[in-house]
């Protein structure tokens, strides 16, 4: 089912074969992990795509006192990967991980390398890497909105009560005390 559901995501995003679906298909796997799991480690090179089922993953880079940043927080049915690396083969700077328990399934580099041959790959890999630089646009964009506002976006588009406060305020760019403070003011205006 949630490989179905995968599938025509990828082909509402630009069509694909049927052949193209079976190949894909025969290449995911499907991977369960714990809270807290290293998916991409900085100065590792990515060597995987994930398709998350459920759950929630952060994308973070890290200050030279060890502070994370977190730059990206990933919901189901998005895809997770440090795209400079897995396509350019370069060691991340970034480290990607779990948040809670999560379900993928799984496309390998070398499972990405036999769809190379299908013209849907090159299509796909396209929109993919523009949605991503759109995100990346979009975030910048959002940086600049109020505290205020930065934590009305964040309960409108994500499970805010999920998160720990001090991964929410790094990923709104804000102290902790200050995203509890906007958290509290937000949450009495219900």
């Amino acid at each position: 089912m949630e490989e179905q559901a995968f599938l025509d995501q990828l082909h509402r995003s630009s069509p694909i074969s049927m052949a193209y679906r079976h190949k894909i298909s025969s290449l995911l796997q499907q991977s369960a992990v714990l809270e807290r799991t290293n998916l991409l480690v900085p100065g590792q090179r990515a060597q995987k795509m994930y398709y998350l089922i459920n759950g929630y993953a952060k994308a973070c880079t890290y200050h030279a006192d060890g502070r994370e940043n977190i730059f990206r927080l990933y919901q189901a049915g998005q895809i997770i990967t440090d795209t400079q690396s897995f396509f350019n083969e370069k060691p991340s700077t970034r480290g990607i991980s779990t948040l809670g328990p999560c379900n993928f399934l799984v496309l390998t580099k070398s499972a990405y390398q036999e769809l190379s041959p299908y013209p849907e790959t090159a299509k796909l890999t396209a929109r993919f890497l523009i949605k991503e630089q759109c995100l990346a646009s979009y975030r910048a964009d959002f940086l600049l909105l109020s505290q205020a506002d930065k934590v009305a976006y964040f309960f409108k588009y994500y499970d805010a009560h999920y998160f720990y406060n001090k991964e929410s305020a790094s990923f709104l760019q804000m102290t902790a005390s200050n995203y509890c403070r906007q958290k509290a003011l937000y949450n009495s205006k219900k």
